[in-house]
């Protein structure tokens, strides 16, 4: 599994990507029951991680900021951090992604391209596909020990899925012969 941040790829991107040769046009399909039990039990995973580092850990929400403290609580007072890297990972790559699942539209999507296979969430199926592959995400920033990405990265996400919408529904609103 390769790592990626946020895809957003228009019909006429992908367009040129295949002609071009370099890439293939993304497949989507519905996780199967082990990968949504994987999903559940890195989600129960990040509530632990929560819990140790938030007063209320166990009544709150596990949004893009608690997560963020929960990450770096877990990257700067963890013991074993090499070893517990891939659940962590994990763990908060897909609290991440379930809180925009739950909260902004999006729906949890197995995601094969050139990249290769991956678990992700998707917004605007088949209008604007906005992929976010949220374990990939976080591992990009374990490499490099980055904290306190997750807000800006969820701003990022929704500034991005929201102007997608836009293009798409005013390009529904206008006249075909109208080219502005």
């Amino acid at each position: 599994m390769a790592p990626r941040d946020i895809t957003i790829l228009s019909a006429a991107a992908a367009a040129d990507l295949q002609r071009s040769g370099t890439s293939m046009k993304p497949q989507f399909s519905n996780p199967n029951q082990a990968e949504r039990e994987w999903i559940a039990n890195s989600i129960a995973h990040a509530r632990t991680l929560v819990t140790d580092s938030h007063p209320d850990g166990d009544d709150c929400d596990m949004t893009p900021d608690v997560l963020d403290v929960a990450y770096k609580h877990w990257l700067t007072n963890g013991i074993e951090i090499n070893e517990q890297a891939n659940d962590v990972v994990h763990a908060i790559g897909f609290a991440f992604g379930q809180f925009l699942v739950d909260n902004q539209e999006f729906e949890w999507t197995v995601v094969t391209d050139h990249f290769g296979t991956d678990l992700g969430v998707r917004a605007l199926p088949s209008k604007g596909d906005v992929l976010v592959c949220p374990a990939s995400m976080v591992a990009k920033r374990w490499e490099t020990k980055e904290t306190d990405f997750l807000v800006p990265i969820y701003r990022a996400v929704i500034d991005q899925r929201d102007s997608v919408r836009e293009s798409w529904e005013s390009k529904k609103t206008k006249p075909w012969w109208k080219l502005w």
